[in-house]
Order: C-alpha cells, then structure tokens, then sequence
C-alpha cells in the first residue's frame, strides 16, 4: 500500500499532493464485504462481467462538475434523499453494520473525494485532471430504475470505486480531457477503465481492527481513526465496551477522529500523524482479517478465533493498534509546523501573532515567499522514560509540493535553481522520511565522549558546547592538545558512542542496508528475529511484515560506493597523530578540511562538523538525546523509541508482537516485545553533556536570540527547563542572492552547492513539570528547510532575495518552532510586549 499510485495512460500526471489521504484512505477502508453468515465462501461473490456493467452504469454518470450539471451535483444525498431517488433499492441488506442507504450515502461521499483528490487546485496542488469532476447522482439512480443494472451489483461497485481499489482504478483510468491515442475511438464517457482492471477483484469477510491514539495514561481521552470525515464506518466497532485502550476508562467517551482538514484549533483531526498509514501499513498482516500471519495469531489466542458481534452479525476482527501518539502534543506540533510553512489560520489557532513568525532577527514570513518561514517542517517528540513517539509533525509549502510533484511551479513559487521532478517520497511525513545533515546537532554525541575523559575541562567544554565552537570540538576530536606519547582513540569512541545512543546501529565494517536503521513501530533493531510473513511450503523466510524501517542516524558511516544501493558501513579511521591533524588547521585555529596532507583526514574533518556523509532524521535526533536524557536521569535502561504501545484482539486483551517461530511451524509461543536496552553513558557524564546545552540559552548560547524572540526576558531562567542544541550544515548560497545561485547553477548545474538544501535543525532535552525530580522527560527535535526572503527593495541588503538565517546560526528558526512548541505544551509563553 506503500507503493506510488500508477500513471494514467497518455499522460504523466504529477503525484497528488494530498497522496496522504489517499494512502491513508488504503489503510482505513479496506473493510471489502461483510456477509451475514458465519464461515459462508467469499468465492464467485464478484462475477467480472456482471461488475463491469455495474460499473459502467457508475462511470457513464461521472460527468464534469460545471454547467447546468454543477448544481445537479453540488453535494452528495444523505440516506434519506437516496432511499428516495432509489425506492426499488430499499430491500438491500445491511451493509458492515450500516442500513442499506446510509451505507450507500457514505460510498457517494466517499466517491466525490476521491474525484476532489483528482483535480488539480492552482497554488495548492497539481493533479493528474484539470477539471473537477462529480457523479451525477440522479442519472445514476435513473439508470438503476431503467432496469440496466440491478440494485446489489450497483451498490457493489458504487463500493469498489468508493474504497481503496478505485482510488488505484481511477488515476490508471482513461478521462476525456487526455488526448486519444491516434487510431483509437474517442472516449465518448468522462472516464473509461481499462480492459480486465477489475477482473482480479477479491473481497474477504470481516472488519479491520481499530487504530487508536490517546488514552495511555490514565483518565485521558482515547480517539479511533474513521476514514474521510465520517464517523459510521469505525463506530460499531471501536466504540462497544471493551475496546476502549485500558487508560481511557472512566474519561468520557471515545471519539472518532477524522482525516479532514482541521477547522479549528480544538479539532481533534490536528492529532492524526501525515501519511499514518505509509507510518504503520506494515500492521495490516494483522489489522485486517486476513492472510495467514493473522490466522496465526488468532489459532494462538485462547478461543482460537477472534470475532466480535457487529449488530447482529458475529465477525471476524482484525486485531486492535494502540499508538503512542499523544493527541494533545500532536495536534500542537502539526499547528505549529503548519504555522510555519505558510498556514496563517494555523498560526492564530496556535496563538502566534503572524507578524513574530520567523521574524528573531529582522523581517519575519510576511517578506518570504508563499509568507512562509520554512518550506519543509518536520517535528518529532519522545517521551524519556517510556520510548513512546508522543509526536511526529510535518508540514510544507504547496511550492515545496509542486517541486516535488511536478511537472511545474506557479509563478508565485520561489524561482529555484531545481526544476520539478516526481519524488513522492519527499512528500511523505518529513519527521521520519526526510533525511539531512545533522550539523552541529552531533555534537552532544561528541561532547559525551570528551566529558568521560579526566583530562578534559569541564566549564571549556560547557562553554563550546553553547556557542556550538566547531574548531575547538574539533581540537578535542582529535587531540591536538594532548600530551605527547598519548594515542587518540577518540575518533573510534565517537564512532561506537554513536551506536550506543542509538545511532550507527547494526553496522559493520560489511555493507548492510540495515546499517544506521531501525524499526518506529516496536523499536526493534532490524537485524533481530522478526515477526514472519506467509511463505511457501515448510519454510517460513524471515521477512519483517511488522516492521517499519527508517534511517535513525548514522556518524563515521559511508555508503558503499557513494551511493546507498549496497548499504553502508562503517568508516575505516585512520590513525590520529598530531602532526596530521594540525595540518588541517590555519594559523587562526579554524580547521579546513583542503588543508589537510592527509587524504584519509580530509573527510574526517566534515564528518566531525556533522556534514559529509553524517545523516539523520527528526524523529532520529530525538532518539539519540533521548537515550542521553535518559542517562542523565539516572534510569539504568530504556525502551528504544516506538509507535505502537500495544496491539490487543476482540476481547481488548493485549496480544505479544513478536513472533519467533520454528520453520515450517506456527507453534512457538509469542513472545514479548523487545525489552529496554542498558544505557551506557556514565549519569555524570550525560548530566555534564545537558548541562552543557542548558548554557545554549543563554546570552552567549547559540539559542539565546531565538529564546530572548519567544519568552523574552523569561529566557534567563530557561535554561533549568530547556536543554538545547542548535545545527545548521554549511550551504554554499547562504552568501548569495538566489537570482545569483539560480544563475550559478544554470551554468554549471553539478556545481556542489546546488546539490544542496538550506536547512537548520534544533534538538532539546525539556522537563515538562509532568513529574517532580523527574530530570529532562521529553525531547523535541525539529528540522527546517529554510525559506527564501523576496526580491523586495523594502528589505536590506542583509535580507532581500537572500535565504532565511543565513548570517548566522542565532536565527535558527527550527529551535524557534521548537520553542514554541514547548512554549504550548510545557511553558506558559511570556506575554507579547
């Protein structure tokens, strides 16, 4: 389900941006057919020619939305219109739960998003159709009552087009408004499905088991997941007595959150991750009551079935997912990030004046283009104590879409120096699929490894650490300042300190592709023994269908080759001697990775500045801090950060995820999930190293400006509550107009700097004041791509057409989401002066 939708024929229409929804509408609607009979056989339920001409009924009312047809379908019936435009249809049976006519209602609904989702919308997205189309209700209904399709072959496709199989079916199909190839008759209906695209159509019997998020701590409130703005399809299921997650008893009901687009700031809708089903697609071998890796979970289970009464039909259930997403921390990052990246309803519903977005240092969002601060906003939020995944925001530009989305931009889009390509994947939520340079975001990491070592000088480094000193961490790194004789083992320490927070997990000196990844879903590392998929005949492969896999970070680690194809591995280090290494340094102490005569030093340099092939993602840089924090706090071990909490069956007994069977057997008992692991930072070590950050709001701190711009004069005592680090990776135009890089890179387009992003990031180790004593229990990481201020003769030189940030690292605008975000779920925000 994870894989792009195909191209419709004749024409390469570029990704829909919304491309989330209608992932997510993949995972949610699945439910197929559900038949009032117990064990009755699925088989020859859906006769391919009958299905085709009830389609063809459907796709003959499918017309363009203007006109005189424009106020014929302006909206979808509700039951009660239908039952009257279709009175012959009122005997059909009820259909998951539902009576016939809501049931139908609710596909129409669903059928006019889909085709919403088709149309393109200037500065908003591109799409494969320019025009909005709509079924014609009443035409339809009229050639039900002609007698040209009978009512249950109707309702059926109205059901296919409806689900996740006509999503697929409508972007390969062919429209009138793309040209016919030569010889071929022209279309003569608004849309026509290729020859055999519904043959293979196989429904199965039950319901997916519930998504839920919230209620985890106790007296919270608990949210299901219903699909596209409806709450009927998950309600007679998530909301019988039971099923409720074991934390929200005795809170007030639960409530349905939909995939709608927030209207206010109090809409639960804020709560749902982007691309949540791209998130945790890899559970529907369990969600969905299907498939023998489900069957064999249910022959595990004391009842050796797990079914559930669904008004007054008994069904088989498919198995519940309980998520860590915390509902209120969520829905204030995905606002905050929203505000961000151009949304100015999304600012005032965070409570942020418009005119202070971006703006610590001189002009703010108003002077950039699309009034955006950031293009690209990714967000990911940990709880210390627990490993739970609390946030995982993400938001950008409809500029950024469309060069993402292709096949152009509007001319209100920043003139870049790219031109726009198909890359759906960048799309996709950036807190875990967005990849950067970490900067000096590593350098905690680094900081760890020196504070360990008694000849170290505690306040110098504290001191570095703030101001974010690259050459004197680099001194440090590689021991220039060392007495003589001494061998300097730090570069191998730094390589294995990495491995130990989490990052560089699973590498070797051998490539691997799992090397530097790691699962989100239950925090496994992807080399364990995984959960196994179906399989052929006595062997069972070790395949891993519950587990998502995402980089988490990766420091003193190559890609074979250059390239990530094969993996990577880890860096063969050289020896460090002193002679070498100060070789790199100029007379000023500022180290230059040119000047090096070794040629083994000269990647070292950059990878140390957490540049070169060093990498990470949001949610990855909150991992490695987390498992600092956690040291810091004195927990001996810690649960490795995940998304799922528990997954349980239809009774809401929670049920063991991991799988470890004997080949060819489904026998071998559950087992737990992956216990926590030892943290192995020393606590004195890990307090020195926050400690340190804590120093990053103050007056000489990298984070001071940004503070003074959010809490103002309450910045001073931030510090004892905020422990933060600011990065941003070198970006060879931070010095240039971007009329000039466009011009650049026009004339020499691998030019290496127009290879690269302008982005900053921010990570923070923050006590919530959720528990006293409880040290620094949460970490946010935010990573921003910069955005471009206009060509506008009212801004300064230091401004005009030049990208965000770009005179220094104070205004980091990451650490200024970041802030804002604590400001809003841990911090009561200063008052606007």
């Amino acid at each position: 389900m994870n894989t792009p939708l195909p191209t419709p024929p004749h024409r390469s229409p570029a990704v829909i941006q919304q491309v989330a929804l209608i992932m997510l509408a993949l995972c949610l609607l699945v439910p197929g057919a559900l038949y009032l009979g117990a064990g009755r056989s699925t088989e020859r339920v859906h006769e391919p020619v009958e299905t085709r001409a009830a389609m063809d009924v459907l796709l003959a009312a499918i017309n363009p939305a203007s006109g005189p047809l424009a106020a014929a379908a302006s909206s979808t019936p509700d039951a009660a219109a239908l039952a009257r435009l279709l009175p012959q249809c009122s005997g059909l049976p009820a259909h998951q739960g539902l009576p016939a006519m809501a049931d139908l209602a609710e596909q129409l609904h669903l059928l006019d998003q889909q085709l919403e989702r088709l149309t393109a919308i200037p500065g908003v997205r591109n799409a494969p159709l320019r025009q909005r189309y709509r079924l014609d209700v009443s035409a339809w209904a009229q050639a039900i009552s002609g007698g040209n399709v009978a009512c249950p072959q109707a309702a059926r496709s109205l059901r296919l087009l409806a689900g996740p199989d006509g999503a697929t079916l409508l972007v390969q199909a062919q429209w009138r408004e793309f040209r016919t190839p030569a010889g071929q008759r022209q279309a003569t209906a608004a849309v026509q499905l290729a020859t055999n695209s519904l043959a293979q159509t196989d429904p199965w019997r039950g319901w997916p088991g519930c998504i839920w998020l919230g209620g985890i701590e106790p007296g919270t409130a608990a949210y299901y997941l219903a699909p596209q703005g409806r709450a009927t399809w998950g309600r007679p299921v998530c909301e019988q007595p039971g099923l409720m997650p074991a934390g929200a008893s005795g809170a007030a009901p639960a409530r349905a959150l939909t995939t709608t687009a927030p209207a206010s700031a109090d809409d639960p809708a804020w709560a749902i991750p982007n691309d949540l089903s791209a998130l945790i697609g890899e559970l529907d071998a369990l969600r969905l009551p299907q498939g023998r890796l489900y069957q064999d979970y249910v022959d595990r289970l004391p009842a050796r079935a797990n079914r559930r009464t669904v008004g007054r039909n008994e069904v088989d259930l498919g198995f519940n997912v309980q998520l860590t997403i915390d509902p209120r921390t969520q829905g204030i990052a995905q606002r905050v990030a929203a505000c961000y990246t151009g949304q100015a309803a999304a600012c005032a519903q965070a409570g942020i004046p418009f005119d202070r977005v971006g703006a610590a240092q001189g002009r703010g969002a108003a002077s950039m283009w699309e009034r955006a601060a950031t293009r690209v906003t990714a967000v990911a939020v940990i709880d210390v104590a627990s490993g739970r995944i609390e946030a995982l925001a993400s938001a950008h530009t409809p500029c950024y879409a469309q060069e993402n989305d292709g096949p152009a931009r509007d001319a209100g889009c920043p003139p870049l120096w790219t031109e726009p390509r198909r890359r759906p994947d960048a799309l996709l939520n950036h807190a875990v699929f967005g990849d950067f340079q970490p900067g000096s975001t590593i350098k905690p990491i680094l900081a760890s490894v020196f504070f360990e070592d008694a000849a170290s000088n505690p306040d110098q480094l504290r001191a570095w650490l703030a101001s974010s000193n690259t050459d004197r961490f680099h001194d440090e790194l590689f021991c220039v300042n060392a007495g003589g004789g001494r061998a300097c083992d730090r570069l191998a320490r730094v390589q294995q300190r990495a491995a130990d927070l989490g990052w560089n997990s699973d590498c070797s000196a051998q490539p691997s592709r799992r090397c530097a990844r790691g699962d989100i879903l239950f925090g496994r590392r992807l080399s364990a023994r995984l959960d196994t998929a179906e399989g052929a005949g006595d062997t069972l492969p070790d395949a891993p269908p519950l587990q998502r896999s995402a980089l988490v970070g990766r420091l003193f680690v190559a890609p074979v080759d250059g390239g990530s194809n094969s993996g990577e591995r880890l860096m063969q280090l050289p020896a460090v001697n002193r002679g070498a290494a100060l070789s790199c340094r100029d007379a000023a102490g500022v180290w230059h990775a040119s000047n090096c005569n070794s040629v083994a030093f000269k990647p070292l340099i950059n990878e140390a500045a957490g540049q070169g092939q060093a990498r990470t993602t949001a949610l990855g840089l909150a991992t490695m801090l987390a498992r600092l924090a956690g040291a810091a706090n004195g927990l001996p071990a810690l649960r490795p950060p995940h998304l799922v909490e528990r997954i349980t069956d239809a009774t809401g007994a929670a049920v063991a995820t991991a799988a470890t069977r004997s080949a060819g057997t489904a026998s071998a008992p559950l087992q737990p999930l992956v216990q926590a692991e030892a943290t192995v930072v020393r606590a004195d070590v890990a307090q020195q190293v926050l400690a340190g950050m804590a120093r990053g709001t103050a007056a000489a701190g990298t984070g001071h400006l940004v503070c003074r711009h959010v809490f103002g004069d309450r910045c001073a005592t931030l510090g004892q509550q905020v422990a933060g680090k600011t990065g941003t990776p070198s970006f060879g135009f931070d010095l240039l107009t971007l009329t000039a890089a466009r011009q650049r890179c026009r004339a020499n387009p691998r030019d290496e700097d127009c290879q690269q992003k302008p982005v900053k990031l921010y990570v923070a180790a923050v006590r919530s004041g959720a528990a006293k004593g409880a040290g620094h229990d949460k970490v946010i990481a935010v990573i921003s791509e910069r955005n471009w201020y206009l060509a506008d003769r009212k801004l300064g030189p230091a401004q005009r057409d030049r990208v965000h940030g770009a005179t220094n690292d104070l205004d980091n605008v990451s650490a200024e989401i970041a802030m804002r975000i604590v400001a809003s779920a841990w911090v009561a925000p200063a008052p606007r002066r």
